[in-house]
């Protein structure tokens, strides 16, 4: 009996810490999303810095001159608060994406992606990515709206990465929304090489398991997680002879019944 019971405390031990490593994974996956996005608010915020100083000393030199005119001020004025707009808009951006919301708000993902891809507009130029987004507007998906940003996220950063790795010459992602009978699929399809076969189908998104030579390989696995416990779908890979990665995540539309989404894909 005293055996039994020792092992009992030994399972409820090991599973509790797996637990606490699982959650330690989750955050450091998550502040590496969030990371990237003050790196991408830094280099949104340069141009209308630099613009904000040149006006600011143009204001300031007209105002010393008697002669000019309201309407040349007003201009100036007017051209500042434009670039301060742009700033706190960039801002309000970013307190949406790390927060993860309610859980239960229809959204549309086109819009939730057309968002992530404006903070991350200098980032994807400073890298020279083209990303091609063929969406459907007025489709929803029912879940977290930050969540989903987080997904995002880690397949435009993981795609990249590996651009960078392999010097891809014209990398290119592709998104595409498409509605799939009760279901809407989200393909990324990038033209990076593709993803090592022997990770191929499931071991992509195991904790530890990396595309990129200095990866922590815990980005894919979160974002797995998010799609299956937050989103009700499932997130898979795959490569495309002679081209690269598809990533593709397949959302039940918000009046379709979630519980058995894996057996039916």
């Amino acid at each position: 009996m005293n055996h039994a019971t020792d092992l009992e405390k030994q399972l409820a031990a090991l599973q509790a810490e797996n637990q606490r490593l699982r959650s330690t994974l989750d955050e450091q996956a998550r502040l590496a999303s969030v990371g990237m996005m003050v790196s991408a608010i830094a280099h949104q915020w340069l141009q209308p810095l630099n613009a904000l100083w040149v006006s600011a000393q143009h204001l300031a030199c007209i105002c010393e001159e008697e002669s000019t005119p309201a309407t040349c001020i007003r201009g100036n004025v007017s051209q500042i608060m434009e670039y301060l707009r742009f700033m706190a808009q960039t801002v309000e951006d970013f307190r949406d994406f790390t927060s993860p919301g309610a859980g239960g708000e229809c959204f549309a993902p086109q819009q939730a992606i057309e968002i992530t891809l404006g903070m991350l507009k200098n980032l994807l130029l400073q890298h020279q990515v083209d990303v091609r987004l063929h969406g459907e507007p007025n489709m929803n998906i029912r879940g977290s709206a930050g969540e989903f940003r987080h997904v995002v996220i880690i397949l435009l950063n993981n795609a990249i990465d590996v651009f960078r790795e392999r010097a891809t010459p014209h990398p290119v992602i592709h998104i595409t929304i498409s509605g799939q009978q009760q279901f809407i699929s989200i393909e990324f399809r990038d033209n990076g090489g593709g993803i090592d076969p022997d990770l191929l189908p499931s071991r992509l998104f195991e904790p530890f398991t990396s595309t990129k030579e200095r990866g922590m390989g815990i980005g894919l696995h979160l974002a797995r997680r998010i799609v299956e416990e937050k989103l009700q779908g499932t997130l898979r890979a795959e490569n495309i002879p002679g081209t690269g990665a598809r990533l593709l995540l397949w959302i039940p539309q918000p009046s379709t019944t979630t519980g058995n989404l894996k057996d039916e894909l």
